[in-house]
């Protein structure tokens, strides 16, 4: 569609499409960076809770991963543990694909 604009202007309407694509990259690092956090302070107060607390964090992370309540993991307390590794490292795996896009896109 750019390609259609007169050349003057081209080049402007390209560079503000590459600016708008890295800020909005650079922003869902940042909310990425925010999950992250959240699930360390998850990992660590699982050290401490309860079953029943354990069973109520893994229907909430299931919630926020598959918009999915009523599906409870595979219905232990221990399960909710390595769940929440797993986002960890699925969330930090994204933030790095996504770092790697916006170094490539500049």
């Amino acid at each position: 569609m750019i390609s259609t604009l007169p050349p003057a202007l081209q080049g402007s309407y390209m560079k503000t499409l590459k600016l708008e694509k890295t800020a909005h990259m650079q922003a869902e690092v940042k909310s990425f960076k925010s999950i992250v956090k959240t699930l360390r302070a998850t990992k660590n107060y699982l050290a401490g809770a309860t079953d029943d607390e354990k069973l109520t964090i893994a229907k909430v992370l299931y919630f926020f991963e598959d918009q999915d309540y009523e599906h409870g993991g595979d219905g232990s307390a221990e399960s909710v543990g390595d769940m929440v590794t797993k986002m960890i490292r699925d969330t930090e795996n994204e933030i790095k694909k996504l770092r790697e896009e916006i170094r490539k896109s500049r």
